[in-house]
Parts: structure tokens; sequence; C-alpha cells
């Protein structure tokens, strides 16, 4: 344990976030740092009792208009990107990038070799989300609900129609409609690959801003079109989604639309449900997902894409489907809605993983190890 003095930026961020769960990673995480026995106060505190710290970390913009004095002074300051740093947040990172004391911590490793292309000087590493044991706690209530998805959507086909109908967009159209498929096709590979097989085919080379906009525009659609097809193929189930209006418009069979959750709500939720589901979208391939972390922290099964980094962290405790095709989904799930005692077990696994190695102390302690050295 060392003596540096940590600061999380707070601020405006309880106002942000959906579901305002940008908001529960910062108390979370400050709660980590003083569960490790770490020296750890909020932004706020540091000011008005003029507390030195060493390092400040946020998540996505929190405390970002004090991030040019926090660097001006020699601290080190932390950004902790929750999304791909070539999605939402480039602009922050193509903003700070030559400053020695800025740190861009990001929930996927699978930026690292574009990072390292485009943004050379960006001091970068991978550090995936946690749980908070407290917040995600398991309650005794009646599973009243078979399958639950809690997840947004967006509106994907609208954004593909524009494309299609601008002028001089042909070629574009078709390049972002190749890569739709291949990415649908080979989920569990990074774009960065994917971009490389297809760039001498297609004779690109692309800068950074066009590299941006063609990763967002294609990992976005196909994260919502998974969702869509992992929802449809299970229409024969008794399925709840929780998300945005736009889901009542994919919607069959016996699914059944539930309207939107807040935290709270969600966790209520969680505890009632026998199986969560899980689709890794592509923005955050190789990493891990604060979804199924807290579903198993309340010690819910959840049912995932078949993706290389859950199945390393959990094994045969979660359920697996293939998220090319979703053909195996609905028999996977009819099995462990059956199988209860399996079920149940294999939840309290998972359970037990979560508590050993992804809570929010377990990340501060990996914070606080890299900054001693």
């Amino acid at each position: 344990m060392s003596d540096i003095v940590y600061a999380i930026y707070d601020g405006e961020i309880e106002k942000g976030g959906v579901y305002n769960v940008l908001a529960s990673f910062l108390r979370g995480l400050l709660k980590g740092f003083k569960e490790a026995g770490l020296k750890a106060y909020s932004f706020d505190e540091c000011m008005k009792k003029n507390i030195r710290f060493h390092v400040a970390i946020g998540f996505n913009a929190a405390g970002q208009i004090y991030w040019d004095n926090v660097l001006n002074m020699d601290a080190i300051s932390v950004f902790w990107s929750v999304d791909s740093i070539f999605s939402k947040n480039s602009f922050v990172v193509r903003k700070y990038q030559d400053f020695e004391n800025f740190i861009c911590f990001n929930v996927s490793p699978a930026d690292y070799e574009a990072a390292k292309y485009y943004m050379p000087k960006l001091k970068y590493m991978y550090m995936p989300h946690a749980t908070d044991k407290d917040l995600w706690n398991k309650r005794e209530c009646k599973k009243e609900y078979d399958i639950v998805l809690l997840s947004s959507l967006y509106d994907f086909e609208d954004k593909l129609e524009k494309l299609k109908n601008s002028k001089n967009n042909e070629v574009l159209y078709g390049l972002v409609s190749e890569l739709i498929e291949i990415v649908s096709k080979k989920p569990n590979s990074t774009f960065w690959e994917i971009y490389n097989i297809v760039k001498p085919v297609c004779n690109l080379n692309l800068n950074l801003d066009d590299y941006i906009h063609l990763f967002d525009f294609v990992t976005s659609i196909v994260e919502q079109k998974q969702k869509v097809k992992m929802i449809q193929s299970l229409s024969n189930l008794n399925v709840k989604v929780f998300g945005s209006k736009l889901w009542e418009k994919y919607i069959q069979g016996n699914v059944e639309y539930m309207g939107k959750a807040d935290l709270f709500e969600s966790i209520d939720i969680v505890n009632k449900s026998k199986i969560i589901l899980h689709c890794q979208i592509p923005q955050l391939n190789w990493g891990l997902h604060e979804r199924f972390l807290n579903a198993s922290c309340a010690g819910t099964f959840c049912l995932a894409s078949k993706t290389p980094s859950i199945e390393k962290e959990f094994s045969d405790n979660f359920a697996y489907f293939n998220h090319a095709t979703f053909d195996n989904i609905e028999e996977i799930a009819k099995y462990y809605l059956k199988n209860e005692d399996e079920r149940e077990q294999k939840a309290q696994n998972a359970r037990d993983i979560v508590h050993k190695n992804h809570l929010w102390k377990n990340r501060a302690q990996a914070i606080d190890e890299l900054f001693a050295q």
C-alpha cells in the first residue's frame, strides 16, 4: 500500500450517464480505494479542504473542467473511458494525448494497436469495469422474470438509410455495408483487425478522423443489429426487455417491452430475474462489461455471447451462445430455465468470482500498484 493520494472526479457527473451508471461508478471507485486502505477523496473535497493529491481519476468527461489545472500542477490526470476511445470520447483523448501526465484507461484492450498507430504519444492501458457488492447485492425475492435484457436501442436503420440516400456516398455506403457484414460474422475479431484485412483490398489509408467515423458508424450499427437479432431469436420464450421505446418496433412473439428502468430499478429487476442476457458489443471486444459483472454480483445467472475474454473470467459458470448466428440461444435458454439447481449453482460460482476479482476494491489495488512503481 502506497502513500499516494487519489482524487476522484465527481461534480456534474451526478446528473449524467445512461441510468446514472457513471455516478455509481465514481462512488464505487472512491469507496473501493477506501476499502483497499488507500488515501482517496472526492475531487470536490480536495478542493474545499485544500488536500494535495497526486493522481486524479474520473470516468468519461467527469471533472473535465478541472483537467487543465490538474495537468498544469504536475499531478497525474487519469481519463477512464467506459467507451472505446475511437467512439464517444475520441475528442477528449486527442486533445490531451500530448500531456506527459495524462493517462488513458480503457475498458477494452481492443483499441491498443489502433491507438499505437494513430495516437503514438498517448499513454494508454486496459483497465476493465468493476462492480459494487453493496449496491448490486443479492436479495431474497421471487424470481418472477424468466429472461431479461436491460439495454438501450438506437435507430440503426434510420442511420443507414440516411447514409444510403446521401449524395455522392455510394462508395462509402458500400464499404460500410461490407464492414457491417464482416464484423457481424466475425464478432470476436477487433475492428482494427478487420480494417487491416479490408484495407489493402479496398485501397484504404484512413486518417484518424475518417477511422473514428468509420469505426463508430460500423460498430454501433452492428451492436444494435446483434441485440435485435438476439431478442428475436428468443421470441418463443418469456423475455422482458427494459430500455428505450424503440424496442417496441422489433420485439416479436412472447417478448414483452417493459419500459425504461433507472439504476435502482435495474438492481431490483436483476434480482427478480432467472437469466440476464448479454451480447458483447464490438466496441469493447476482448474486454468485460458492467452488465454481467453487476448481474453476477447480485447472484443472477448470465447467458452471454461466446466471447473469449468473458469465458476466460467465468469459464462454464455462464452459458454461452453464438453471436454470429444466434442459432443455439433458444435451446440453451430453455435448458437453464428448466435446470434450476444447476443454474443457481453456476450463478453462485460467478458471484464468488466477481467478489474475489472484480470489485472496485480490486481495481483500486491494481491502480495503486501501477502508480507506486
